[in-house]
Formats: structure tokens, sequence, C-alpha cells
């Protein structure tokens, strides 16, 4: 249930940038066919018809089943998804190109700017799947070397007393974007500042978790419910260096001031 409604959104997304596209498309082949500088008749023409294109061209991506599943990858058999979502539509336009009647001679789109346009369509649709993919893959790159950083300190660092790792929920699966710990100074002999403070004299920059918004001065006055457990986390709560270019040399200095910050 939970991944048909992830889908939604993302669907609605993908639409919504094919519209956009669709427009674009139409727009940029008359720019390009007549040199930036549109005559007026045809402005008129892309103001009426826009609307009826973007449309129909949506319907037919509907109806080839361009939609049925949000990619993570695009392959040929999808490109010709989208090939066939597309042609129909420019049919249409040549057709009304060649055989509209007088009365209707708005429907007479320049030749050159349905080939553009055609060409365009497919372009950006395709275009903008392949920037989704290579996101996702970068994406999931910088995660996987998050996951492994938090694996480290955690194998380094969990038997020490007093220091605790966020856990990880077991309804899904954490990015591990930022590796935070809770330092509880009894236990561990220090306190949260004084290893972030302790990193900091080795030019090693550590923050504390994010401070809770009633305890900012330009919230002081203002109402809350709660916010003990939010102070207290700030309080104990430190985000480690966690980008996804640290290699195993930086993840031990890091270690090692963390440990000799403690009880000796």
């Amino acid at each position: 249930m939970n991944s048909i409604i992830n889908l939604v959104p993302r669907k609605l997304s993908q639409g919504i940038m094919d519209l956009i596209i669709f427009a674009l498309s139409l727009f940029a082949a008359y720019f390009i066919r007549f040199e930036g500088a549109i005559p007026d008749i045809y402005l008129k023409q892309i103001t009426v018809l826009l609307p009826y294109i973007i449309i129909a061209r949506f319907i037919s991506f509907q109806a080839f089943f361009v939609y049925k599943v949000v990619w993570r990858y695009i392959s040929i058999p999808d490109a010709v998804r989208i090939l066939k979502g597309v042609l129909p539509i420019t049919a249409i336009l040549v057709i009304a190109r060649y055989f509209a009647p007088d009365r209707l001679a708005m429907l007479r789109i320049p030749i050159s700017v349905i080939t553009l346009e055609f060409l365009l369509v497919i372009l950006g649709t395709a275009g903008i799947r392949m920037i989704r993919r290579l996101s996702l893959e970068a994406t999931q790159r910088e995660s996987a070397a998050r996951r492994r950083n938090f694996g480290l300190y955690q194998e380094a660092l969990e038997g020490l007393p007093g220091i605790a790792f966020m856990p990880e929920a077991a309804y899904g699966r954490s990015n591990r974007w930022l590796t935070c710990v809770t330092v509880e100074r009894e236990e561990f002999g220090a306190t949260r500042e004084d290893i972030r403070l302790a990193l900091e004299a080795e030019n090693i920059e550590a923050r504390p978790v994010w401070k809770p918004m009633h305890l900012q001065p330009v919230f002081a006055s203002c109402r809350r419910r709660g916010g003990e457990t939010a102070a207290e986390l700030f309080d104990r709560g430190l985000c480690l260096p966690s980008g996804s270019n640290l290699g195993s040399v930086d993840l031990d200095r890091i270690v090692m001031i963390i440990r000799r910050t403690g009880k000796k």
C-alpha cells in the first residue's frame, strides 16, 4: 500500500514535467524555425493551439502506458514506448497541415515546426528520464558511502561507554546521510561539546544536532508544546563528519580523537 502511495506523487511529478516539455518543445520549434523572430500570425497560432497539443500529447502518453511505471532506468523498450506516444499526435498535425479546410487554417502548422517539435518532444521526455536515472544512481552511491561511514564509526565506537548511535527503524532503511551519536557525560567522561572542540582543534568539523526552535532567541517568546526531549537530544547529540568522500584514514583519525577525549 505504501509503495502505491509513494508512486502517485512521482507519477504526478513526471506528468507535470512532461506537460512543461510539451509546451516548451512547441514554442522552441517555432523559435528555431523563425530564428527568434516569430511572426504575429504564428504567435497567435501558438496561443490557440498550445493547450490542445499538450493535452493531446499527455492523453497519448497515457494511452500508450508511458506512465505505467516510474522508471529508475530507461531502456530501449521504454524509449520505443515514448516514440509510440509521440507519433499519433504528430501524425494528426501533419494531416491537419495538408488537409485542414480554409476555415480551419489555424491548424496548418508549418511542416518544419512539426518536425522540430516532434524531435524536441522525444529528446526532452527521454532526456528528463535519463537525468532522473543519473541523479538516482549518484544518490545511491552517496547513500552507500555514508552507510559505510556509519558502519565504520559504529564498529569503532559502539563499545565505548556513554556513546550511542541513532538506531535504524525496523520499517525502513536509513540512508545514514548524517552519522549522529549521543554522549553521556558521566559514562564517557566528556560532553559532546568536548568532542566537538577536540575535533575542531584538529581542523575537523562536527556539529551539534539541530537546535530546537524554542531554544533559538527569535522564537523564545513563542508558545510551544513539549520540547524537553528535543532539548535533551540537542544537549547530548553530535553529528560526526559524514561526507561520502571520507576515506578510512580520515575515519580512523576522527575515531582516535574521540577515544582520547573520553575517560583515560
